[in-house]
């Protein structure tokens, strides 16, 4: 049950977190209450990686080429803490989490492959159900709202990546330039769902498509349309 409820964790951060912390920079005016949100993924992920390294230390049999991911962080490690030692004012560890953390998220996956009651099945499932209610209900709220004026007027979400993601990016009309799609000089606004980026939106969505595809047999051509649906109100060539 605990490895569930990490799981649907990851899920709902992953999928609110831009959304989340937005919401928490405009009724706060508090980068640091907003960029916690952002963050929080990664904490988790710590603390999986925390229960693996215990299990591992235990005698938890891994496979021959996993440990060269193994051998990859201890270098990893050892080498930031040589550049610390040689330039200790220049912050040049300040992006090592960029090289550290997709091998980290793998052995996490692994703790949790060992230890849960449920199967690459339920994960999926879980993800893509949420996935495609979290992005009809943002598509009500476009309607009901409007799409400029919710990420724009409620969320404040240009002020959030600009003061608390460090984008330095245009702003249009109080919003992301990334918002807007703009086909023979007409501009209209794109779907970005709970994630105020088109393209987060479909990165997310299209990586699920082949796997729901194969293990959802029974649901498979509504899923994929609905996936489809989401994905192409993106508006958003970069994701094929």
């Amino acid at each position: 049950m605990a490895l569930k409820i990490f799981l649907f964790v990851l899920i709902a951060l992953n999928l609110m977190d831009n959304a989340a912390g937005a919401w928490l920079h405009t009724q706060f005016s508090s980068s640091a209450a907003a960029i916690q949100i952002i963050y929080a993924k990664y904490a988790v992920f710590i603390i999986l990686f925390i229960g693996f390294c215990l299990e591992f230390s235990t005698g938890m049999k891994i496979k021959r080429y996993e440990w060269f991911g193994i051998y990859y962080l201890v270098a990893t490690v050892l080498m930031a803490i040589a550049i610390l030692a040689a330039h200790p004012g220049e912050k040049a560890l300040a992006r090592v989490y960029i090289y550290v953390f997709p091998v980290i998220i793998y052995f996490s996956g692994l703790y949790v492959g060992n230890k849960s009651d449920f199967g690459i099945r339920y994960l999926i499932s879980s993800f893509a159900i949420s996935y495609i209610l979290i992005s009809i209900i943002f598509a009500a709220l476009n309607v009901l709202l409007g799409s400029v004026e919710l990420w724009g007027h409620y969320l404040n979400y240009a002020s959030f990546i600009l003061d608390v993601k460090g984008f330095s990016d245009d702003v249009v009309d109080g919003l992301h330039g990334n918002f807007y799609y703009t086909y023979q000089g007409i501009s209209f606004v794109r779907f970005v769902g709970s994630f105020g980026d088109p393209l987060a939106l479909a990165y997310a969505g299209m990586t699920a498509v082949v796997p729901a595809y194969y293990l959802l047999p029974k649901y498979r051509a509504l899923i994929v349309i609905l996936f489809a649906c989401i994905i192409g109100a993106s508006f958003t060539r970069a994701v094929f």
